[in-house]
């Protein structure tokens, strides 16, 4: 990997069958186009080689799919690699008042957001946590479809062909998601680290499979985390607050920006562990004498069950609630309650 040095800017606006490129160097701008695909990349590499010898940063929006490979492809290279957020380049297109937007245009735009803001370095997710991304993803897709399926069949229809398709729809969906929930169990016991984690993250009572599996796809092993803000952040469940001169003060919200599979999937465990969870009931039974409403009460569990699951990840230590339940400012006596209430796991299909 290229050191951290000043590096020329490269901005990539990628679609689905090919890609442009501007190059920033010395506040001049090279801008060409490939191919998406084999072909193009080693051309890119060719290019690259004559106009920018010791490396490039190259900047593109983490959009779909159709980025990871020339991501990939770049990071494998040596170039240091930024996968920002589409909703970045946005705000930037709007703050220098762009009134057209082409390929060629949006790759300038983003190599001078990278000059101007030089985003983290990114880096590709281990091809055993890819595997689980897909599947757990689609799994997701599937469970949304049965969803649709079944409230279509419970609709008032009248036409017996279409019932009986419905169902037929259903029954196969079922057993597409039976089998795709096995695979993904198999999947992580034949890698150790995998394993691992999975048996830490669901040590937490109210965690079970569905959570652990969107945990480990988007999340991974964690090693691009160093603070739990920064997983708050990155699932969108850091506070929004709103408040303008003396006149406008809105209530504070979650802000939702960010990854809305893992926070889908902290949402039924939040409200599992509200019942099971004897850290989690009495944190929120905190929040409910302080006289917050029911909607900012599940925010803040599910937050403060992403920073447990967090702190258990990251410690290699099997959730302990003896451990969890002593303040941290005094070394008290373990509690004379010699029987935890069991850990239940309540999940259902989200």
């Amino acid at each position: 990997m290229v050191s951290d040095v000043v590096l020329p800017i490269l901005g990539i606006d990628v679609s689905k069958r090919t890609f442009n490129v501007t190059l920033l160097v010395k506040e001049k701008e090279k801008s060409k186009k490939f191919s998406n695909d084999a072909v193009g990349f080693p051309q890119l590499q060719k290019w690259l080689r004559e106009v920018a010898p010791n490396g490039v940063h190259a900047c593109m929006e983490a959009t779909g799919r159709y980025y990871e490979l020339l991501a990939e492809f770049l990071y494998s290279a040596g170039h240091r690699v930024s996968a920002v957020n589409p909703a970045r380049i946005k705000g930037y297109a709007q703050a220098e008042l762009m009134r057209s937007k082409t390929d060629e245009l949006d790759a300038g735009l983003i190599a001078r957001f990278c000059q101007k803001h030089n985003p983290g370095a990114w880096k590709p997710l281990a091809k055993e946590v890819r595997e689980v991304q897909e599947a757990e993803r689609y799994l997701d897709a599937l469970k949304g479809m049965r969803l649709q399926e079944t409230n279509r069949l419970g609709s008032g229809l009248i036409c017996d062909a279409v019932r009986e398709a419905i169902a037929k729809h259903i029954e196969q969906m079922d057993s597409e998601i039976a089998e795709l929930e096995k695979w993904l169990k198999e999947h992580i016991k034949k890698h150790e680290r995998l394993t691992e984690h999975h048996k830490l993250i669901t040590s937490v009572i109210g965690i079970g499979d569905t959570t652990a599996f969107v945990w480990l796809g988007e999340i991974g092993y964690g090693d691009g985390f160093d603070v739990t803000r920064q997983v708050e952040s990155f699932a969108g469940l850091t506070t929004k607050k709103t408040q303008s001169g003396t006149s406008i003060r809105g209530r504070d919200r979650l802000s939702k920006v960010g990854n809305h599979y893992l926070r889908k999937a902290l949402y039924m465990p939040a409200m599992c562990a509200i019942q099971h969870n004897p850290l989690i009931r009495s944190f929120a039974e905190r929040l409910r004498e302080r006289g917050k409403p029911p909607k900012v009460i599940i925010g803040a569990v599910m937050r403060k069950l992403l920073r447990v699951i967090f702190a258990v990840v990251k410690s290699g230590r099997p959730f302990d609630l003896q451990y969890h339940s002593q303040p941290r400012s005094s070394q008290l006596a373990p509690s004379t309650d010699s029987s935890p209430e069991p850990s239940h796991v309540c999940e259902v299909a989200v």
